[in-house]
């Protein structure tokens, strides 16, 4: 069993005034510069420092003497090292107390199928992320709900290989309309581009443009002097 100490999990700097108050008293003399901060400890804290080890705030001592927290803690390890009092600065990372007797390992009780079954998750949850990173093949978001449990089978649209897969549609597609306007001009000669674009409207106006632009541009077909589509001489 174990205890965490109160507040968001970190342990709070505490003081306890190891010192005789004459012996404080002889330092106070003795280190003028540092009587300031001993008298606000005990002002803010009280002679309950002289008993037992109290919770203090740095940064609530600093503003009270105008001074940077970071004085303040310099000085309480100062007072540390000249057995003034006992410093325990406050902890950065959650304070871990264990409250029974320390098993010897032989009489340890391990639940060894309960460790089994986590050990196989985790390497389950490895394999994931590593299909994750490498598979090209699936929906990003597919594969990730996968591995929070959830199944779907529609994919987002927007990862890499969802688009990656319109684009491939998109060239097929627009191969499609290419080779129809192609075969309308053979056909007709001459066209009109508004004709072009009335005989094509199911493929939309954008992309009829599109390609016949790009037709154009890869010199296919041409314009001749009226503006209208035709083969190139």
């Amino acid at each position: 069993s174990s205890t965490w100490p109160s507040g968001d999990g970190e342990a709070d700097s505490k003081v306890w005034m190891c010192a005789s108050k004459i012996d404080l008293y002889k330092f106070q003399l003795a280190n003028p510069k540092l009587d300031k901060l001993i008298k606000m400890l005990l002002r803010m804290y009280g002679g309950e420092l002289f008993n037992k080890f109290i919770q203090i705030n740095e940064e609530k001592i600093a503003k009270n003497l105008s001074v940077y927290p970071e004085s303040v803690r310099k000085q309480l390890k100062f007072l540390l090292q000249h057995e003034i009092l006992e410093y325990s600065e406050q902890k950065e990372i959650p304070q871990l107390t264990f409250i029974t007797a320390r098993q010897d390992a032989i009489n340890l009780k391990l639940d060894l199928k309960l460790l089994e079954s986590r050990r196989k998750g985790a390497i389950e949850k490895v394999q994931a992320i590593q299909n994750y990173l490498t598979n090209p093949r699936r929906c990003r978001t597919l594969l990730l709900l996968e591995y929070f449990g959830e199944i779907s089978d529609k994919n987002c649209g927007v990862c890499d290989f969802c688009l990656e897969e319109k684009r491939k549609f998109k060239t097929v597609d627009t191969n499609s309309v290419e080779e129809k306007i192609i075969a309308l001009v053979e056909e007709g000669k001459v066209i009109q581009v508004e004709s072009l674009v009335d005989k094509l409207s199911l493929n939309g106006e954008n992309t009829v443009l599109e390609c016949l632009q790009s037709l154009i541009a890869n010199e296919i077909l041409a314009y001749d002097k009226f503006g209208r589509v035709i083969l190139p001489e």
